[in-house]
C-alpha cells in the first residue's frame, strides 16, 4: 500500500500494481494452471502488455503468494521473472 496524501491534510491508500493485482487473481474464479494461463489471462482478459507485466516486482508477488497461500499468485511471479529474463513478446506467447 501507498498513502498519497491529498489537500488539507487528507490522505488515501493506494493498493501498489502488485497488489491489486495479486488482489485480483485472488478473488478471480478463473481456471489459471499454468504459466501460458497466467500470460493469457493478463493479456487478454486483463490487457496488460509484456512491458507492464515486467516492470512488476516477482519478489512482491512471491510474498503475496505465500501470504495468500496462492498458487496461482506464484505462478504469476514466475511469468515475471520469465519475462525479466527472457525478455518476451505478447503476454501469451
Amino acid at each position: 500500500m501507498e498513502r498519497v496524501e491529498v489537500e488539507r491534510g487528507r490522505a488515501y491508500l493506494l493498493a501498489v500494481p502488485e497488489k491489486a493485482l495479486a488482489d485480483k487473481l485472488h478473488a478471480d474464479k478463473v481456471a489459471l494452471r499454468t504459466q501460458g494461463d497466467i500470460r493469457a489471462y493478463l493479456d487478454e482478459n486483463l490487457r496488460i502488455d509484456p512491458a507492464g507485466i515486467r516492470s512488476l516486482r516477482a519478489d512482491l508477488l512471491r510474498d503475496y503468494a505465500g501470504r495468500y497461500r496462492s498458487r496461482r499468485i506464484r505462478l504469476l511471479a514466475s511469468v515475471v521473472e520469465r519475462l525479466q529474463d527472457h525478455g518476451g513478446g505478447r503476454a501469451h506467447a
